[in-house]
């Protein structure tokens, strides 16, 4: 009798050299982390799709599975299954291994391992649609654990369908520790990238907090669009957010958002390279026509048994951008818009991302960094270039505007300068001329020799004229202004309106520091007060008001309050309004104006 140990030596050094036949075993190496795999895997197609494991295993034991592998094509129709066979020989203890096919758009998965020629284990999917949660490894690869749990020869029959494109037939075997390595240190690269992108969508928030203008808003969201493109690819939003929703499972939250980002990205370019039509469409019904086709197609073509064709909708919506962006990019440059540079540079990885993979569904890709990071990094280098672009069509602006104001302040003194002038020139002819000549008037009436009852009465309008004359001049401009201190000249004025008027005015004046302010000044603050003064005097209906001049570490205040019927809706166009607050933005103040039933408070800040 032959002893069992010696029965099962013979039969896996018969399974070996059966094996051996079809083609090298790999064998494990408790000290690698990664397999190379292109010469271990036999490959086969099953253009009936009828074989049974069965069957393939006996087709495998005749040698007629193939070791280099083929490209296979599809475009919808044809129903054929891959099979991909290898077998591994473990001579240690226990060891965890992870099989990682690559290719994400696999739509069917089978795998049969068996050991020392029994079945072991078996695993079943439905590729990218089986939600993350629910595949054997919970991650974005199509990840299958292979447990080596003692010494054995184990063979590992892989049945795959792709739908569309091209199927690569890649197969990538790693020890679980680094599998799970790579992995997280993809999600890492992932949440950076998605971080980056974050961060520039709340710069583009603080600009549209800035400006208003709706450019940055469609920046904004178009990187929020990105984010979630980013998330759905690596399974983050369907792990997290999506939970096991089939018709937002896989593919189908890539189609969704990657239709959301060409959307808003298209309105963000409206704005930015300012191109207003295409192919003789506005821009809108251009959009609307993308968008329109694209969710048509979506309702219209069945995603199941005939017609295969669910991956070219997102295809199809990526090849669409593509095609817009390089009509855009040669419309604004024939246009001469200066952001078409910026754009174009922005976009140049994602058009090089869109023929490499175009590439893919004629010919195989090998796996590498761009399949691995692309889609990721070509977004994030996108949406920087644009936040240079933008922050620099920022600063432009600012400039712009910074010019502007210098302009107008420029020309705001000029009006000011020459208005003093005027009133200046006003005031010497009034208390010369007309002053003069109502003197003379006078003296003429009383050298007249007229009856003194019929000449007083003339005298006395006479001398009102003459009065009034001398407190418009005086009004226009304050005689010896550069001599007199403004804090003494508005408590003389005050004095006086107190002794002739109805209202009683109140003058404080606290903190105040000759010197703080020029000569022209304390000449425009004055005109302040006496503009808002015979506001109080002519309109408020006041018994009583009170003006505060109060001082402070950097800035003076002055606080104007009367008890009159107030007014709701302080007038932008009337001319003392504007007179006030164009003055006050002269001296780079502020001015605001709080009206009621009770009475007016104005409140004027002026820095020093």
């Amino acid at each position: 009798m032959i002893s069992m140990k010696k029965s099962s030596g013979i039969f896996l050094f018969l399974l070996c050299v059966i094996t051996a036949d079809a083609q090298p075993a790999l064998v494990i190496d408790h000290h690698k982390k990664e397999f190379e795999m292109m010469r271990h895997i036999a490959y086969f197609t099953d253009t009936t799709n009828n074989f049974r494991i069965d069957t393939i295993r006996k087709i495998q034991r005749r040698g007629l599975f193939e070791h280099n592998p083929k490209t296979y094509r599809n475009f919808g129709i044809d129903p054929s299954r891959h099979w991909y066979f290898f077998t591994i020989r473990n001579a240690f203890g226990a060891k965890e291994l992870i099989m990682d096919l690559p290719d994400s758009y696999l739509d069917h998965i089978k795998v049969h391992i068996f050991k020392n020629g029994l079945p072991y284990n078996h695993f079943l999917t439905n590729g990218w649609r089986t939600p993350i949660n629910q595949r054997p490894v919970a991650s974005y690869h199509h990840a299958f654990p292979i447990s080596l749990n003692s010494p054995g020869i184990f063979e590992v029959f892989v049945n795959v369908r792709r739908a569309t494109g091209t199927v690569k037939g890649t197969v990538l075997l790693e020890t679980k520790e680094n599998f799970y390595k790579n992995y997280i240190l993809e999600n890492h690269i992932s949440s950076l990238v998605q971080g980056a992108i974050l961060l520039m969508c709340l710069f583009g928030f603080f600009l549209f907090y800035l400006t208003a203008d709706k450019l940055y808003l469609w920046y904004c969201l178009q990187n929020i669009s990105l984010f979630l493109l980013i998330g759905a690819r690596h399974g983050v939003l369907n792990f997290y957010l999506l939970g096991t929703l089939d018709m937002l499972s896989g593919s189908y939250a890539n189609y969704i958002c990657a239709l959301s980002y060409g959307a808003t990205h298209l309105f963000f370019v409206l704005r930015f390279v300012q191109v207003k039509n295409l192919l003789g469409l506005t821009f809108y019904k251009f959009i609307l026509l993308l968008i329109s086709t694209q969710l048509l197609l979506l309702l219209l073509i069945p995603f199941g048994q005939i017609a295969r064709l669910k991956y070219y909708l997102m295809y199809g919506c990526i090849i669409a951008t593509a095609f817009t962006v390089a009509l855009i990019i040669i419309k604004g440059a024939a246009r001469g818009n200066r952001n078409v540079n910026s754009y174009a540079l922005a976009q140049t990885p994602f058009l090089l991302l869109i023929l490499y993979y175009m590439a893919g569904i004629f010919f195989p890709v090998p796996v590498s960094w761009i399949t691995l990071h692309g889609l990721q990094f070509g977004p994030l280098f996108e949406v920087t270039v644009l936040a240079i672009a933008l922050a620099e069509r920022f600063s432009g602006f600012q400039q712009q505007n910074y010019i502007l104001l210098n302009n107008l302040n420029e020309a705001q003194t000029q009006i000011i300068q020459i208005q003093d002038a005027e009133r200046q020139r006003i005031a010497q002819d009034l208390h010369d001329e007309l002053g003069g000549n109502l003197a003379a008037i006078k003296m003429s009436l009383q050298s007249s020799g007229l009856i003194k009852e019929k000449v007083s009465p003339l005298l006395k309008l006479i001398d009102q004229a003459s009065v009034n004359t001398r407190n418009i001049a005086h009004n226009l401009m304050p005689p010896n202004f550069e001599d007199v201190l403004l804090i003494d000249l508005l408590t003389n004025h005050f004095s006086k309106l107190d002794l002739d008027g109805d209202i009683r005015f109140h003058f404080h004046a606290t903190g105040y520091q000759e010197g703080k302010f020029s000569k022209q000044q304390e000449l425009t603050l004055h005109r302040i007060v006496m503009e808002l003064v015979s506001n109080i005097i002519n309109h408020s209906g006041a018994s009583e008001a009170t003006i505060q001049f109060i001082g402070y570490q950097k800035h003076l205040e002055i606080m104007v309050e009367d008890d009159g019927v107030g007014f709701f809706k302080p007038s932008q166009k009337g001319i003392g309004l504007k007179s006030i607050r164009s003055r006050v933005n002269f001296l780079k103040g502020h001015c605001n104006i709080d009206s009621n039933e009770r009475g007016t408070t104005t409140v004027i800040q002026v820095p020093y």
